[in-house]
Protein backbone atom coordinates (compact mmCIF):
# COMPACT_ATOMS: atom_id res chain seq x y z
CA UNK A 1 0.00 0.00 0.00
CA UNK A 2 1.11 3.30 -0.71
CA UNK A 3 1.80 6.05 1.67
CA UNK A 4 2.63 9.57 2.13
CA UNK A 5 5.48 11.74 4.80
CA UNK A 6 4.17 14.28 6.79
CA UNK A 7 5.54 16.70 9.19
CA UNK A 8 3.51 18.27 11.83
CA UNK A 9 3.77 22.11 13.14
CA UNK A 10 4.11 22.12 16.59
CA UNK A 11 5.08 19.82 19.44
CA UNK A 12 2.82 16.86 20.22
CA UNK A 13 1.86 16.32 24.24
CA UNK A 14 0.76 12.67 23.73
CA UNK A 15 1.77 10.50 26.13
CA UNK A 16 2.24 7.46 23.68
CA UNK A 17 5.82 7.48 22.01
CA UNK A 18 6.26 8.49 17.79
CA UNK A 19 7.69 9.99 14.94
CA UNK A 20 7.36 13.58 16.16
CA UNK A 21 8.84 16.46 18.59
CA UNK A 22 7.18 15.97 21.90
CA UNK A 23 6.86 18.29 25.12
CA UNK A 24 7.55 15.14 27.07
CA UNK A 25 10.85 14.35 28.76
CA UNK A 26 11.60 10.86 28.00
CA UNK A 27 14.21 8.45 26.29
CA UNK A 28 14.95 10.19 22.75
CA UNK A 29 17.85 12.10 21.28
CA UNK A 30 16.50 15.98 21.67
CA UNK A 31 18.42 17.60 24.19
CA UNK A 32 16.23 19.70 27.25
CA UNK A 33 18.63 20.76 29.64
CA UNK A 34 19.99 19.49 32.31
CA UNK A 35 18.79 17.75 35.96
CA UNK A 36 20.43 17.56 39.06
CA UNK A 37 20.51 14.83 41.09
CA UNK A 38 17.25 15.04 42.61
CA UNK A 39 15.67 15.67 39.70
CA UNK A 40 14.88 11.70 39.29
CA UNK A 41 17.90 11.60 36.74
CA UNK A 42 18.86 8.54 34.74
CA UNK A 43 22.03 7.73 35.12
CA UNK A 44 22.99 6.80 31.95
CA UNK A 45 22.88 10.47 31.39
CA UNK A 46 25.23 11.85 33.57
CA UNK A 47 26.79 14.77 31.58
CA UNK A 48 30.66 14.58 33.41
CA UNK A 49 31.83 17.47 31.50
CA UNK A 50 28.68 19.63 32.53
CA UNK A 51 29.10 18.41 35.98
CA UNK A 52 32.93 19.20 36.59
CA UNK A 53 31.96 23.12 35.35
CA UNK A 54 29.21 23.51 37.82
CA UNK A 55 30.03 25.81 40.26
CA UNK A 56 30.04 24.39 43.77
CA UNK A 57 30.09 20.86 42.28
CA UNK A 58 27.86 18.77 42.02
CA UNK A 59 26.31 16.03 38.79
CA UNK A 60 24.26 17.17 35.82
CA UNK A 61 22.49 14.61 34.14
CA UNK A 62 21.20 15.82 30.61
CA UNK A 63 17.52 15.75 30.24
CA UNK A 64 15.99 14.64 26.50
CA UNK A 65 12.23 14.86 25.15
CA UNK A 66 11.06 11.62 23.72
CA UNK A 67 9.29 11.82 20.20
CA UNK A 68 5.82 11.25 20.75
CA UNK A 69 2.65 10.07 18.46
CA UNK A 70 -0.42 12.52 17.38
CA UNK A 71 -3.85 12.08 16.01
CA UNK A 72 -4.28 12.13 12.20
CA UNK A 73 -7.97 12.98 11.31
CA UNK A 74 -9.56 13.24 7.86
CA UNK A 75 -12.81 14.80 8.10
CA UNK A 76 -14.79 13.89 5.01
CA UNK A 77 -17.72 15.73 3.15
CA UNK A 78 -20.49 13.16 2.20
CA UNK A 79 -22.89 15.49 1.15
CA UNK A 80 -25.17 15.39 -2.24
CA UNK A 81 -22.65 17.30 -4.64
CA UNK A 82 -19.87 14.67 -3.76
CA UNK A 83 -21.60 12.38 -6.04
CA UNK A 84 -23.26 14.83 -8.77
CA UNK A 85 -21.90 14.50 -12.11
CA UNK A 86 -23.28 16.73 -14.70
CA UNK A 87 -25.88 14.36 -15.32
CA UNK A 88 -27.72 15.05 -11.83
CA UNK A 89 -27.13 18.96 -12.47
CA UNK A 90 -28.40 19.30 -15.68
CA UNK A 91 -30.76 16.48 -17.52
CA UNK A 92 -32.88 17.01 -20.72
CA UNK A 93 -36.62 18.26 -20.12
CA UNK A 94 -39.18 16.74 -22.32
CA UNK A 95 -37.63 13.17 -23.52
CA UNK A 96 -34.74 13.24 -25.62
CA UNK A 97 -32.98 15.93 -24.12
CA UNK A 98 -29.29 16.04 -23.04
CA UNK A 99 -27.78 13.76 -20.73
CA UNK A 100 -24.73 12.52 -19.28
CA UNK A 101 -24.21 8.60 -17.30
CA UNK A 102 -25.70 9.21 -13.63
CA UNK A 103 -21.81 7.59 -12.94
CA UNK A 104 -20.55 11.19 -13.80
CA UNK A 105 -20.08 12.63 -10.12
CA UNK A 106 -18.86 8.84 -9.04
CA UNK A 107 -15.08 9.60 -9.00
CA UNK A 108 -15.27 12.09 -6.18
CA UNK A 109 -16.62 9.11 -3.56
CA UNK A 110 -14.19 6.74 -4.99
CA UNK A 111 -11.13 9.15 -4.95
CA UNK A 112 -12.44 9.84 -1.04
CA UNK A 113 -12.36 6.29 -0.20
CA UNK A 114 -8.66 6.25 -1.99
CA UNK A 115 -7.19 9.30 0.05
CA UNK A 116 -9.26 7.75 3.69
CA UNK A 117 -6.92 4.58 2.70
CA UNK A 118 -3.56 6.25 1.80
CA UNK A 119 -3.97 8.71 5.25
CA UNK A 120 -4.96 5.84 7.27
CA UNK A 121 -2.22 3.73 6.39
CA UNK A 122 0.44 6.41 6.46
CA UNK A 123 -0.33 7.20 9.82
CA UNK A 124 -0.21 4.22 11.17
CA UNK A 125 3.44 3.11 9.36
CA UNK A 126 4.76 6.86 11.64
CA UNK A 127 3.01 5.74 14.68
CA UNK A 128 -0.17 7.66 14.81
CA UNK A 129 -3.74 7.09 15.21
CA UNK A 130 -6.19 7.69 12.45
CA UNK A 131 -9.68 8.97 12.64
CA UNK A 132 -12.19 9.67 10.37
CA UNK A 133 -15.65 12.06 10.71
CA UNK A 134 -17.61 12.15 7.63
CA UNK A 135 -20.88 14.84 7.41
CA UNK A 136 -23.09 16.13 5.06
CA UNK A 137 -26.15 17.88 6.71
CA UNK A 138 -25.12 16.10 10.16
CA UNK A 139 -22.25 13.77 11.30
CA UNK A 140 -22.77 10.54 9.32
CA UNK A 141 -22.27 7.68 12.43
CA UNK A 142 -22.29 4.71 10.31
CA UNK A 143 -19.27 6.59 8.57
CA UNK A 144 -17.50 7.32 11.43
CA UNK A 145 -13.99 5.17 13.07
CA UNK A 146 -12.97 6.31 16.44
CA UNK A 147 -8.24 6.63 16.45
CA UNK A 148 -7.40 3.57 15.44
CA UNK A 149 -3.76 1.97 14.18
CA UNK A 150 -5.90 -1.10 13.36
CA UNK A 151 -5.15 -1.56 9.74
CA UNK A 152 -8.51 -3.80 9.06
CA UNK A 153 -10.67 -0.92 10.98
CA UNK A 154 -9.16 1.30 8.47
CA UNK A 155 -9.82 -0.50 5.02
CA UNK A 156 -13.48 -1.28 6.58
CA UNK A 157 -14.40 2.87 6.79
CA UNK A 158 -12.54 3.17 3.23
CA UNK A 159 -14.62 0.65 1.83
CA UNK A 160 -17.79 1.91 3.43
CA UNK A 161 -16.64 5.54 1.46
CA UNK A 162 -16.70 3.57 -1.77
CA UNK A 163 -20.04 2.13 -1.43
CA UNK A 164 -21.70 5.25 -0.24
CA UNK A 165 -24.11 6.81 -2.23
CA UNK A 166 -24.11 10.95 -1.04
CA UNK A 167 -27.87 12.18 -0.89
CA UNK A 168 -27.20 14.74 2.15
CA UNK A 169 -28.65 17.96 0.62
CA UNK A 170 -26.07 20.26 2.73
CA UNK A 171 -22.79 20.11 4.45
CA UNK A 172 -23.89 21.98 8.29
CA UNK A 173 -23.00 18.63 9.43
CA UNK A 174 -19.05 19.70 9.21
CA UNK A 175 -19.25 22.43 11.12
CA UNK A 176 -20.24 20.18 13.54
CA UNK A 177 -17.45 18.04 13.09
CA UNK A 178 -15.16 20.45 13.53
CA UNK A 179 -16.37 20.97 16.70
CA UNK A 180 -15.79 17.47 17.90
CA UNK A 181 -12.18 17.74 17.63
CA UNK A 182 -11.76 19.83 20.71
CA UNK A 183 -8.88 18.74 23.01
CA UNK A 184 -5.51 18.43 21.89
CA UNK A 185 -4.20 19.65 18.73
CA UNK A 186 -4.71 17.40 15.49
CA UNK A 187 -3.19 16.61 11.84
CA UNK A 188 -6.70 17.14 10.18
CA UNK A 189 -7.33 16.62 6.38
CA UNK A 190 -10.46 18.05 5.01
CA UNK A 191 -11.73 16.42 1.89
CA UNK A 192 -14.36 17.91 -0.08
CA UNK A 193 -15.28 19.48 -3.41
CA UNK A 194 -15.67 22.80 -1.35
CA UNK A 195 -19.08 23.72 -3.86
CA UNK A 196 -20.73 25.42 -0.60
CA UNK A 197 -20.97 29.86 0.11
CA UNK A 198 -17.13 30.95 0.78
CA UNK A 199 -18.96 32.34 4.38
CA UNK A 200 -19.59 28.26 5.56
CA UNK A 201 -15.87 27.54 4.42
CA UNK A 202 -15.01 30.76 6.59
CA UNK A 203 -16.79 29.44 9.16
CA UNK A 204 -15.48 25.65 8.76
CA UNK A 205 -12.14 26.96 8.63
CA UNK A 206 -12.36 29.16 11.73
CA UNK A 207 -13.58 26.17 13.79
CA UNK A 208 -10.76 24.19 12.86
CA UNK A 209 -8.21 26.82 13.73
CA UNK A 210 -6.66 24.99 16.59
CA UNK A 211 -5.43 22.20 14.76
CA UNK A 212 -3.04 22.02 11.50
CA UNK A 213 -5.78 21.53 8.56
CA UNK A 214 -4.38 20.45 5.33
CA UNK A 215 -7.27 21.55 2.59
CA UNK A 216 -7.89 18.82 -0.33
CA UNK A 217 -10.46 19.99 -3.17
CA UNK A 218 -11.24 17.02 -4.48
CA UNK A 219 -11.98 17.40 -8.53
CA UNK A 220 -14.30 16.11 -10.99
CA UNK A 221 -14.10 17.11 -14.96
CA UNK A 222 -16.96 15.61 -15.22
CA UNK A 223 -19.27 17.52 -12.18
CA UNK A 224 -17.43 20.92 -13.07
CA UNK A 225 -18.21 20.99 -16.63
CA UNK A 226 -20.27 24.29 -18.11
CA UNK A 227 -21.88 21.75 -20.82
CA UNK A 228 -22.26 23.50 -23.90
CA UNK A 229 -26.10 23.22 -24.31
CA UNK A 230 -29.33 25.25 -25.47
CA UNK A 231 -32.74 24.26 -24.88
CA UNK A 232 -35.01 23.73 -21.97
CA UNK A 233 -33.42 22.01 -19.82
CA UNK A 234 -34.01 20.97 -15.94
CA UNK A 235 -31.47 22.00 -13.26
CA UNK A 236 -30.86 20.19 -10.14
CA UNK A 237 -28.93 22.09 -6.72
CA UNK A 238 -26.99 18.65 -5.31
CA UNK A 239 -26.59 20.80 -2.18
CA UNK A 240 -30.13 22.78 -1.63
CA UNK A 241 -32.05 19.48 -3.33
CA UNK A 242 -34.40 21.88 -5.22
CA UNK A 243 -35.17 21.32 -8.77
CA UNK A 244 -36.04 24.10 -11.73
CA UNK A 245 -36.64 24.34 -15.26
CA UNK A 246 -34.28 26.61 -17.38
CA UNK A 247 -33.41 27.89 -20.97
CA UNK A 248 -29.95 26.82 -21.80
CA UNK A 249 -28.72 29.95 -23.73
CA UNK A 250 -24.96 30.98 -24.52
CA UNK A 251 -25.21 34.20 -22.46
CA UNK A 252 -26.37 31.55 -19.31
CA UNK A 253 -23.86 29.39 -20.25
CA UNK A 254 -21.18 32.44 -19.98
CA UNK A 255 -22.77 33.77 -16.52
CA UNK A 256 -22.00 30.32 -14.50
CA UNK A 257 -19.39 30.02 -16.03
CA UNK A 258 -18.27 33.53 -14.37
CA UNK A 259 -20.05 32.58 -11.40
CA UNK A 260 -17.74 28.98 -11.04
CA UNK A 261 -14.50 31.66 -11.89
CA UNK A 262 -15.71 34.10 -9.02
CA UNK A 263 -16.04 31.00 -6.79
CA UNK A 264 -12.53 29.41 -7.62
CA UNK A 265 -11.27 32.86 -6.96
CA UNK A 266 -12.98 33.60 -3.53
CA UNK A 267 -12.21 29.88 -2.41
CA UNK A 268 -8.51 30.16 -2.57
CA UNK A 269 -8.69 33.65 -1.06
CA UNK A 270 -10.11 32.05 1.94
CA UNK A 271 -7.41 29.40 1.96
CA UNK A 272 -4.89 32.15 1.73
CA UNK A 273 -6.40 34.12 4.75
CA UNK A 274 -6.20 31.23 7.23
CA UNK A 275 -2.48 30.13 5.43
CA UNK A 276 -3.63 27.43 3.71
CA UNK A 277 -2.30 25.90 0.25
CA UNK A 278 -5.07 23.34 -0.64
CA UNK A 279 -4.38 20.18 -3.11
CA UNK A 280 -6.66 19.92 -6.22
CA UNK A 281 -6.77 16.22 -6.36
CA UNK A 282 -8.27 14.17 -8.86
CA UNK A 283 -8.27 10.52 -10.21
CA UNK A 284 -4.47 10.36 -10.56
CA UNK A 285 -3.80 11.27 -6.92
CA UNK A 286 -0.88 9.36 -5.87
CA UNK A 287 0.96 9.00 -2.52
CA UNK A 288 3.90 11.50 -3.75
CA UNK A 289 1.89 13.83 -4.85
CA UNK A 290 0.22 14.41 -1.09
CA UNK A 291 4.19 14.17 0.12
CA UNK A 292 5.59 17.31 -2.13
CA UNK A 293 2.54 19.45 -1.17
CA UNK A 294 3.12 18.79 2.03
CA UNK A 295 7.34 18.90 1.50
CA UNK A 296 6.51 22.11 -0.10
CA UNK A 297 4.42 24.37 2.72
CA UNK A 298 1.07 22.82 1.77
Amino acid sequence: MEEFDYRIRWRSAEVLPGAHRGLRDGPGSEFHGHVGLLGAPDPRRLDLRASLAMPGGGWLFRRTRQTSGIGVVLLADVSASMGAGAAGAVKGAAGGGHGISPDAGAGRMALLARLARLTGHSARHAGDSFGLVAADTAIRDDLWLAPSRAPGAIAEIADRLDGFVPTGHGHAGLIDAADTLAGRRRLVFVASDFCWPIDDVERLLTALAPHQVQPIVLGDAAAEAVPDWRGLVEIDDAEGGAARAAWLRPSQRARWQAALADWRVGLAASFAAHGLTPLHADASLAAEDITQWLAEGG
